[in-house]
Protein backbone atom coordinates (compact mmCIF):
# COMPACT_ATOMS: atom_id res chain seq x y z
CA UNK A 1 0.00 0.00 0.00
CA UNK A 2 1.34 3.43 -0.96
CA UNK A 3 0.11 7.03 -0.76
CA UNK A 4 0.44 7.76 -4.49
CA UNK A 5 2.06 6.39 -7.65
CA UNK A 6 3.91 9.43 -8.92
CA UNK A 7 7.33 9.34 -10.59
CA UNK A 8 9.41 9.50 -7.42
CA UNK A 9 11.95 7.31 -5.65
CA UNK A 10 9.64 5.33 -3.36
CA UNK A 11 7.40 4.48 -6.28
CA UNK A 12 10.40 3.32 -8.34
CA UNK A 13 11.47 1.15 -5.42
CA UNK A 14 8.02 -0.45 -5.16
CA UNK A 15 7.87 -1.14 -8.89
CA UNK A 16 11.33 -2.75 -8.92
CA UNK A 17 10.54 -4.87 -5.87
CA UNK A 18 7.20 -6.18 -7.09
CA UNK A 19 8.59 -6.94 -10.55
CA UNK A 20 11.36 -9.02 -8.98
CA UNK A 21 9.08 -10.85 -6.53
CA UNK A 22 6.40 -11.89 -9.06
CA UNK A 23 8.43 -14.77 -10.58
CA UNK A 24 9.11 -16.09 -7.06
CA UNK A 25 5.53 -17.06 -6.38
CA UNK A 26 4.22 -13.87 -4.78
CA UNK A 27 0.68 -12.83 -5.74
CA UNK A 28 0.68 -9.06 -5.32
CA UNK A 29 -1.74 -6.17 -5.42
CA UNK A 30 -0.83 -2.51 -5.10
CA UNK A 31 -3.32 -0.30 -3.25
CA UNK A 32 -2.83 3.41 -3.99
CA UNK A 33 -4.40 5.61 -1.34
CA UNK A 34 -4.74 8.84 -3.32
CA UNK A 35 -6.06 9.30 -6.83
CA UNK A 36 -2.56 10.26 -8.03
CA UNK A 37 -1.08 7.66 -10.34
CA UNK A 38 1.14 8.43 -13.33
CA UNK A 39 0.12 6.45 -16.45
CA UNK A 40 3.71 5.21 -16.91
CA UNK A 41 3.63 3.62 -13.46
CA UNK A 42 0.18 2.11 -13.97
CA UNK A 43 1.29 0.58 -17.26
CA UNK A 44 4.51 -0.80 -15.75
CA UNK A 45 2.69 -2.51 -12.87
CA UNK A 46 0.04 -3.94 -15.16
CA UNK A 47 2.60 -5.19 -17.67
CA UNK A 48 4.19 -7.07 -14.74
CA UNK A 49 0.82 -8.68 -14.02
CA UNK A 50 0.28 -6.69 -10.81
CA UNK A 51 -3.20 -5.32 -10.15
CA UNK A 52 -3.36 -1.67 -9.07
CA UNK A 53 -6.35 -0.52 -7.03
CA UNK A 54 -6.93 3.21 -6.52
CA UNK A 55 -8.64 3.70 -3.15
CA UNK A 56 -9.28 7.42 -3.54
CA UNK A 57 -8.57 8.49 0.09
CA UNK A 58 -12.27 8.41 1.03
CA UNK A 59 -14.09 6.58 3.81
CA UNK A 60 -15.89 4.54 1.16
CA UNK A 61 -12.56 3.56 -0.37
CA UNK A 62 -11.17 2.49 3.00
CA UNK A 63 -14.28 0.35 3.68
CA UNK A 64 -13.78 -1.23 0.27
CA UNK A 65 -10.18 -2.02 1.16
CA UNK A 66 -11.26 -3.64 4.44
CA UNK A 67 -13.77 -5.77 2.54
CA UNK A 68 -11.11 -6.67 -0.07
CA UNK A 69 -8.62 -7.79 2.55
CA UNK A 70 -11.20 -9.77 4.51
CA UNK A 71 -12.14 -11.62 1.30
CA UNK A 72 -8.67 -11.95 -0.25
CA UNK A 73 -6.90 -12.76 3.05
CA UNK A 74 -3.42 -11.49 2.21
CA UNK A 75 -0.53 -12.97 4.17
CA UNK A 76 1.43 -9.70 4.25
CA UNK A 77 0.56 -6.02 4.09
CA UNK A 78 3.52 -3.76 3.29
CA UNK A 79 2.96 -0.02 3.73
CA UNK A 80 4.90 2.90 2.26
CA UNK A 81 4.69 6.62 3.10
CA UNK A 82 2.92 8.35 5.97
CA UNK A 83 -0.81 8.06 5.26
CA UNK A 84 -0.56 4.50 4.00
CA UNK A 85 1.45 3.60 7.10
CA UNK A 86 -1.31 4.87 9.38
CA UNK A 87 -4.33 3.60 7.49
CA UNK A 88 -2.70 0.41 6.22
CA UNK A 89 -1.53 -0.72 9.66
CA UNK A 90 -4.99 -0.18 11.19
CA UNK A 91 -6.91 -1.78 8.32
CA UNK A 92 -4.52 -4.75 8.27
CA UNK A 93 -5.10 -5.19 11.99
CA UNK A 94 -8.88 -5.09 11.49
CA UNK A 95 -8.63 -7.61 8.64
CA UNK A 96 -6.45 -9.92 10.79
CA UNK A 97 -3.57 -9.89 8.29
CA UNK A 98 -0.85 -12.15 9.78
CA UNK A 99 2.15 -9.96 8.90
CA UNK A 100 2.30 -6.15 8.78
CA UNK A 101 5.49 -4.46 7.57
CA UNK A 102 6.18 -0.78 7.01
CA UNK A 103 9.14 1.03 5.53
CA UNK A 104 10.61 4.35 6.62
CA UNK A 105 12.34 5.91 3.62
CA UNK A 106 14.06 8.95 5.17
CA UNK A 107 14.81 10.85 8.36
CA UNK A 108 11.47 12.67 8.43
CA UNK A 109 12.54 15.90 10.11
CA UNK A 110 9.74 17.98 8.52
CA UNK A 111 6.95 16.01 10.18
CA UNK A 112 4.65 17.90 12.53
CA UNK A 113 3.76 16.90 16.07
CA UNK A 114 0.53 15.17 15.07
CA UNK A 115 2.43 13.06 12.52
CA UNK A 116 4.69 11.71 15.26
CA UNK A 117 1.68 11.06 17.50
CA UNK A 118 0.08 8.94 14.75
CA UNK A 119 3.36 7.13 14.12
CA UNK A 120 3.72 6.24 17.79
CA UNK A 121 0.12 5.06 17.92
CA UNK A 122 0.27 2.68 14.93
CA UNK A 123 3.94 1.59 14.67
CA UNK A 124 3.27 -1.09 17.31
CA UNK A 125 1.03 -2.95 14.82
CA UNK A 126 3.94 -3.72 12.48
CA UNK A 127 6.15 -6.75 13.09
CA UNK A 128 9.02 -5.11 11.21
CA UNK A 129 9.95 -1.64 9.95
CA UNK A 130 12.36 -1.67 7.02
CA UNK A 131 14.86 1.18 6.62
CA UNK A 132 16.76 1.86 3.41
CA UNK A 133 19.17 4.24 5.18
CA UNK A 134 20.94 3.43 8.45
CA UNK A 135 21.01 7.09 9.42
CA UNK A 136 17.18 7.20 9.62
CA UNK A 137 17.03 4.52 12.33
CA UNK A 138 18.02 6.58 15.43
CA UNK A 139 15.51 9.32 14.52
CA UNK A 140 12.69 6.77 14.10
CA UNK A 141 13.54 5.13 17.43
CA UNK A 142 13.34 8.51 19.17
CA UNK A 143 10.32 10.03 17.44
CA UNK A 144 8.28 7.58 15.34
CA UNK A 145 7.41 4.86 17.82
CA UNK A 146 9.76 2.26 16.34
CA UNK A 147 11.30 -0.35 18.67
CA UNK A 148 14.76 -1.88 18.26
CA UNK A 149 13.25 -5.33 17.69
CA UNK A 150 11.30 -4.02 14.69
CA UNK A 151 14.29 -2.60 12.81
CA UNK A 152 15.46 -4.18 9.55
CA UNK A 153 17.96 -2.53 7.20
CA UNK A 154 17.66 -3.29 3.47
CA UNK A 155 19.28 -0.81 1.08
CA UNK A 156 17.69 0.13 -2.22
CA UNK A 157 18.78 -1.54 -5.42
CA UNK A 158 18.99 -0.26 -8.98
CA UNK A 159 19.01 -1.96 -12.33
CA UNK A 160 21.86 -1.25 -14.74
CA UNK A 161 20.80 1.42 -17.24
CA UNK A 162 18.81 0.39 -20.27
CA UNK A 163 20.41 0.88 -23.66
CA UNK A 164 20.45 4.66 -23.87
CA UNK A 165 20.93 7.03 -26.77
CA UNK A 166 24.44 7.96 -27.80
CA UNK A 167 25.44 11.16 -26.00
CA UNK A 168 25.48 13.47 -29.01
CA UNK A 169 22.15 12.11 -30.28
CA UNK A 170 20.60 12.92 -26.93
CA UNK A 171 22.07 16.42 -26.96
CA UNK A 172 20.72 17.08 -30.45
CA UNK A 173 17.23 16.10 -29.28
CA UNK A 174 17.48 18.61 -26.44
CA UNK A 175 19.06 21.23 -28.73
CA UNK A 176 22.17 21.47 -26.56
CA UNK A 177 25.48 22.33 -28.29
CA UNK A 178 27.68 19.24 -28.76
CA UNK A 179 30.60 20.82 -26.86
CA UNK A 180 28.54 21.90 -23.83
CA UNK A 181 29.28 20.25 -20.50
CA UNK A 182 26.09 19.09 -18.86
CA UNK A 183 25.24 18.78 -15.17
CA UNK A 184 22.04 16.87 -14.35
CA UNK A 185 20.02 16.89 -11.14
CA UNK A 186 16.78 14.97 -10.59
CA UNK A 187 14.23 15.34 -7.82
CA UNK A 188 11.01 16.79 -6.49
CA UNK A 189 11.23 20.58 -6.53
CA UNK A 190 10.84 21.03 -2.79
CA UNK A 191 13.02 22.62 -0.07
CA UNK A 192 14.33 19.19 1.05
CA UNK A 193 16.12 18.71 -2.27
CA UNK A 194 18.32 21.81 -2.06
CA UNK A 195 17.85 23.07 -5.61
CA UNK A 196 18.23 26.67 -4.40
CA UNK A 197 21.71 25.81 -3.12
CA UNK A 198 22.49 24.04 -6.39
CA UNK A 199 21.55 27.12 -8.42
CA UNK A 200 23.74 29.31 -6.20
CA UNK A 201 26.63 26.88 -6.73
CA UNK A 202 25.92 26.75 -10.46
CA UNK A 203 26.29 30.54 -10.69
CA UNK A 204 29.88 30.14 -9.42
CA UNK A 205 30.56 27.26 -11.81
CA UNK A 206 29.15 29.07 -14.84
CA UNK A 207 31.47 32.02 -14.15
CA UNK A 208 34.44 29.69 -14.70
CA UNK A 209 32.97 27.40 -17.36
CA UNK A 210 30.77 29.44 -19.76
CA UNK A 211 29.89 26.32 -21.80
CA UNK A 212 28.25 24.50 -18.88
CA UNK A 213 24.53 23.65 -18.86
CA UNK A 214 22.33 22.54 -15.93
CA UNK A 215 19.36 20.23 -16.49
CA UNK A 216 16.90 20.11 -13.58
CA UNK A 217 14.45 17.25 -13.93
CA UNK A 218 11.38 17.13 -11.72
CA UNK A 219 8.20 18.87 -10.70
CA UNK A 220 7.05 20.39 -7.44
CA UNK A 221 5.86 23.37 -5.46
CA UNK A 222 9.12 25.31 -5.99
CA UNK A 223 9.06 25.15 -9.80
CA UNK A 224 8.25 28.85 -10.42
CA UNK A 225 10.32 30.00 -7.44
CA UNK A 226 13.42 28.20 -8.71
CA UNK A 227 12.93 29.55 -12.23
CA UNK A 228 12.83 33.06 -10.77
CA UNK A 229 15.95 32.34 -8.72
CA UNK A 230 17.79 31.24 -11.87
CA UNK A 231 16.86 34.58 -13.49
CA UNK A 232 17.96 36.51 -10.39
CA UNK A 233 21.32 34.69 -10.32
CA UNK A 234 21.88 35.31 -14.04
CA UNK A 235 21.97 31.62 -15.03
CA UNK A 236 18.52 31.17 -16.61
CA UNK A 237 20.01 30.90 -20.11
CA UNK A 238 22.20 27.97 -19.02
CA UNK A 239 19.56 26.24 -16.90
CA UNK A 240 16.81 24.00 -18.30
CA UNK A 241 13.83 23.04 -16.15
CA UNK A 242 12.58 19.90 -17.89
CA UNK A 243 9.71 19.03 -15.54
CA UNK A 244 8.66 15.47 -14.78
CA UNK A 245 10.08 12.96 -17.27
CA UNK A 246 9.84 9.24 -17.90
CA UNK A 247 12.95 9.03 -20.13
CA UNK A 248 15.53 9.29 -17.33
CA UNK A 249 17.96 6.84 -18.95
CA UNK A 250 18.01 8.98 -22.09
CA UNK A 251 18.55 12.19 -20.15
CA UNK A 252 21.33 10.66 -18.07
CA UNK A 253 23.06 9.70 -21.34
CA UNK A 254 23.61 13.44 -21.91
CA UNK A 255 25.25 14.04 -18.56
CA UNK A 256 28.87 14.78 -17.78
CA UNK A 257 28.12 15.12 -14.05
CA UNK A 258 25.25 14.33 -11.70
CA UNK A 259 24.45 16.38 -8.56
CA UNK A 260 22.27 15.60 -5.52
CA UNK A 261 22.12 18.68 -3.27
CA UNK A 262 19.52 17.44 -0.74
CA UNK A 263 19.38 18.58 2.89
CA UNK A 264 18.18 15.10 3.90
CA UNK A 265 17.41 11.90 2.03
CA UNK A 266 16.64 8.25 2.46
CA UNK A 267 18.59 6.32 -0.13
CA UNK A 268 18.24 8.44 -3.26
CA UNK A 269 17.27 6.37 -6.29
CA UNK A 270 18.19 9.09 -8.78
CA UNK A 271 21.74 9.29 -7.41
CA UNK A 272 22.02 5.50 -7.56
CA UNK A 273 20.75 5.42 -11.16
CA UNK A 274 23.31 8.04 -12.20
CA UNK A 275 26.13 6.14 -10.52
CA UNK A 276 24.97 2.86 -12.06
CA UNK A 277 25.21 4.58 -15.44
CA UNK A 278 28.82 5.51 -14.71
CA UNK A 279 28.18 9.23 -14.37
CA UNK A 280 30.52 11.01 -11.93
CA UNK A 281 28.33 12.17 -9.05
CA UNK A 282 28.52 14.81 -6.34
CA UNK A 283 26.14 14.47 -3.38
CA UNK A 284 25.61 16.16 -0.06
CA UNK A 285 26.92 14.10 2.85
CA UNK A 286 23.51 13.27 4.29
CA UNK A 287 21.76 10.06 5.31
CA UNK A 288 21.73 7.32 2.67
CA UNK A 289 24.06 9.19 0.31
CA UNK A 290 26.88 8.43 2.75
CA UNK A 291 26.08 4.71 2.45
CA UNK A 292 26.30 4.91 -1.34
CA UNK A 293 29.18 7.29 -2.08
CA UNK A 294 32.74 6.63 -0.98
CA UNK A 295 34.16 10.14 -1.04
CA UNK A 296 36.87 10.55 -3.67
CA UNK A 297 36.48 6.95 -4.87
CA UNK A 298 32.94 6.43 -6.22
CA UNK A 299 31.89 10.08 -6.09
CA UNK A 300 32.30 13.23 -4.04
CA UNK A 301 30.55 14.22 -0.81
CA UNK A 302 29.98 17.84 0.12
CA UNK A 303 28.37 19.54 3.16
CA UNK A 304 24.62 20.23 2.77
CA UNK A 305 23.68 23.85 2.18
CA UNK A 306 27.23 24.93 1.28
CA UNK A 307 27.07 26.40 -2.23
CA UNK A 308 30.76 27.29 -2.33
CA UNK A 309 31.93 23.77 -1.47
CA UNK A 310 29.46 22.28 -3.96
CA UNK A 311 30.74 24.64 -6.65
CA UNK A 312 34.34 23.73 -5.82
CA UNK A 313 33.61 20.01 -6.33
CA UNK A 314 31.78 20.70 -9.60
CA UNK A 315 34.65 22.83 -10.90
CA UNK A 316 37.21 20.18 -9.95
CA UNK A 317 35.26 17.47 -11.78
CA UNK A 318 34.88 19.67 -14.87
CA UNK A 319 38.55 20.68 -14.79
CA UNK A 320 39.81 17.07 -14.60
CA UNK A 321 37.45 14.96 -16.76
CA UNK A 322 39.80 11.95 -16.83
CA UNK A 323 39.68 11.65 -13.03
CA UNK A 324 35.92 12.18 -13.09
CA UNK A 325 35.55 9.36 -15.65
CA UNK A 326 37.54 6.99 -13.42
CA UNK A 327 35.30 7.83 -10.47
CA UNK A 328 32.23 7.22 -12.64
CA UNK A 329 33.55 3.79 -13.62
CA UNK A 330 34.22 2.91 -9.96
CA UNK A 331 30.68 4.03 -9.12
CA UNK A 332 29.13 1.77 -11.76
CA UNK A 333 31.06 -1.24 -10.42
CA UNK A 334 30.05 -0.42 -6.85
CA UNK A 335 26.38 -0.22 -7.78
CA UNK A 336 26.50 -3.56 -9.61
CA UNK A 337 28.33 -5.31 -6.78
CA UNK A 338 26.59 -3.83 -3.72
CA UNK A 339 23.23 -2.37 -4.71
CA UNK A 340 21.55 -4.51 -7.37
CA UNK A 341 17.77 -4.92 -7.52
CA UNK A 342 18.29 -8.68 -7.29
CA UNK A 343 20.12 -8.31 -3.95
CA UNK A 344 17.41 -6.00 -2.63
CA UNK A 345 14.55 -8.27 -3.68
CA UNK A 346 16.30 -11.35 -2.26
CA UNK A 347 16.60 -9.60 1.12
CA UNK A 348 12.90 -8.74 1.11
CA UNK A 349 11.94 -12.27 0.07
CA UNK A 350 14.02 -13.69 2.93
CA UNK A 351 12.30 -11.31 5.37
CA UNK A 352 8.80 -12.09 4.10
CA UNK A 353 9.27 -15.86 4.20
CA UNK A 354 10.88 -15.74 7.67
CA UNK A 355 7.91 -13.79 9.08
CA UNK A 356 5.46 -16.24 7.51
CA UNK A 357 7.26 -19.31 8.87
CA UNK A 358 5.35 -21.06 11.68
Amino acid sequence: MIDKLTLHGTQKFLLSLTQELTPHGFEQRVYCLKNEAHPANLNAFRQAGIEVIIIGATLRGIWRMIADWLAWKPDIVFTLLFYSDQIGRIVAKIAAVPVIISSIRAQNIYKQRWHFWCDRLTARFAQKIVFNAKSAIPFALRHEGVREAQVVYIPNGVNPPAQALEKQTCRRQLEIPPTARIIVSIGRLAPQKGFDCLLQAFRLVAAQFPDVCLLIIGQGAQFAELQMLAVKLGVSRQTRFLGERTDIDTLLACADLYVQASHFEGMPNALMEAMAAGIPAIATAVDGARDIVEDGVTGWLTPPGDAEQLAAHLCEALRYPEIAAQIGAHAARSMAERFSVEQMAAAYETLFRALLSP
